[in-house]
């Protein structure tokens, strides 16, 4: 079992992983989280952050991540394939392609084309004596000619599809980087469940290679014990023993480490399970109580 270390000025988030975690948290816990990894990563540092020495510290056990041999991603239902296909620094679909264009079974093509363009050099000479050159073609040249797009029988983008198929999108990406993937020492990936599906969730335990964080605040059972609560302090089902520690300094109750467990489980189940209500029925409900108080 692996840990990351969050720290946030005074606030310090420790979560257990093997490869999946979902975490159930406040609003207020998840955007400290999230900020802490955005700002960290990122190579912008604000005046007020110089000035009070505010910083945020991402460690993999115990030790600081490389900010340059990690690649930490967010999925999320704002991703735009417009943009994206843009093949910007950042883009998802450009580190995607630039590991595709690196397989052997392109570099026959790729050769061939670097063959056409020496052909092309020596058709340019002329008795001018003025020769050319072109620079041999390699996947960074290559991805830079491409004009990727969405296509599903026909062409779309992030409003053609689904929160579902928008997610599935991304992990498909994510999967394939993390497979193939040559350079970085850790893949770290958010993912915003606001939907669950059981198709999203198989694909998530399936991705390899990565560490998953996965903000829901909708509980399933396929979440088994690859769950936490983040509600000030981390508590978390599959590091039961330091529950389990605080829980005995705080209680006068003394319970099985088990029963522990099973309440900790009840709890997320009880406050983190999307329960679909029928408006029409509750408000009839209400109007009959209301009328036996009056």
């Amino acid at each position: 079992m692996n840990k990351i270390t969050i720290k946030n000025g005074n606030n310090k988030y420790d979560i257990t992983i093997n490869r999946v975690k979902y975490v159930f948290s406040s609003n207020q816990d998840e955007f400290k989280i999230k900020q802490s990894f955005r700002n960290y990563f990122s190579k912008n540092k604000s005046e007020f952050r110089k000035e009070n020495g505010n910083s945020n510290k991402v460690l993999f056990n115990d030790k600081d991540l490389d900010v340059k041999r990690t690649l930490f991603v967010e999925i999320n239902s704002d991703f735009s394939i417009n943009e994206d296909c843009k093949l910007n620094s950042k883009s998802l679909i450009l580190k995607y392609l630039e590991l595709r264009l690196q397989d052997m079974e392109y570099f026959d093509t790729i050769n061939t084309i670097n063959l056409l363009f020496e052909s092309l050099s020596e058709e340019l000479k002329d008795e001018n004596g003025l020769n050319t050159l072109f620079d041999a073609m390699d996947y960074k040249h290559l991805s830079k000619l491409i004009n990727p797009y969405y296509f599903d029988e026909l062409q779309k983008d992030e409003y053609d599809l689904t929160f579902e198929e928008l997610l599935l999108f991304q992990i498909k990406l994510i999967k394939y980087i993390s497979l193939n993937n040559n350079f970085y020492e850790y893949i770290i990936v958010f993912i915003d469940l606001d939907e669950v599906t059981q198709n999203l969730i198989q694909q998530i335990n399936s991705l390899l290679n990565c560490y998953v964080i996965c903000f829901s605040k909708n509980y399933v059972l396929e979440m088994s014990d690859d769950a936490a609560i983040i509600e000030n302090e981390v508590f978390d089902l599959s590091n039961i023993e330091e529950v389990y520690a605080y829980f005995y300094q705080k209680s006068s109750n003394i319970l099985p480490i088990e029963e522990v467990r099973l309440y900790m489980k009840q709890y997320i189940i009880d406050k983190y399970t999307y329960k679909k209500i029928d408006i029409i029925d509750e408000l009839i409900k209400d109007m009959v109580v209301n009328k036996l108080n009056i």
